[in-house]
């Protein structure tokens, strides 16, 4: 029963590592393209992985878990589940970090984000968007860590 449990533990430790590879790999490439000398593209990618497999052990496998115990997990659930954790995370954090002050302002593209300490309908788009592109990586990694699992399940591991 122990050596099941442990299989088990390692079948998606397995599949957090190489889902949360992902996000690493994309940020390296683009800070790469962005800059050749790949001064910041490390640093991108490390990040990129730390933040994804946090997500992945801290939301990502209880909600596999969940999902497994309610008998709907499959590969539409998860991809769903996914851009959930990643759009609330975003919002989350983006609001706990606050408004930036009364009388502050902020341009991006030449659209006021922020004008006077008070976010504009652009910057409430901007952050739909941001919210958007982050679920969708979340979606994008949650189906490779369930490609995984199902990978494995199929290879004899027992989950």
């Amino acid at each position: 029963k122990v050596r099941c449990q442990q299989e088990k533990e390692a079948t998606l430790f397995i599949a957090a590592i190489v889902a949360s590879s992902l996000p690493a790999v994309l940020f390296l490439a683009l800070g790469l393209i962005l800059d050749p000398n790949g001064s910041w593209a490390t640093l991108a990618m490390s990040v990129a992985f730390v933040v994804s497999l946090a997500h992945v052990l801290v939301f990502g496998i209880p909600l596999t878990v969940v999902l497994r115990k309610l008998g709907c997990l499959n590969g539409l659930s998860m991809p769903l589940g996914g851009f959930l954790i990643g759009a609330a995370s975003y919002l989350a954090f983006s609001f706990l970090s606050g408004p930036i002050g009364a009388g502050h302002s902020y341009q991006s593209g030449g659209a006021w984000l922020i004008k006077e300490g008070v976010t504009t309908a652009a910057g409430w788009t901007a952050h739909l968007v941001s919210a958007l592109q982050i679920g969708l990586l979340g979606a994008v990694v949650s189906s490779v860590f369930y490609g995984v699992l199902r990978m494995l399940v199929r290879t004899g591991v027992k989950y």
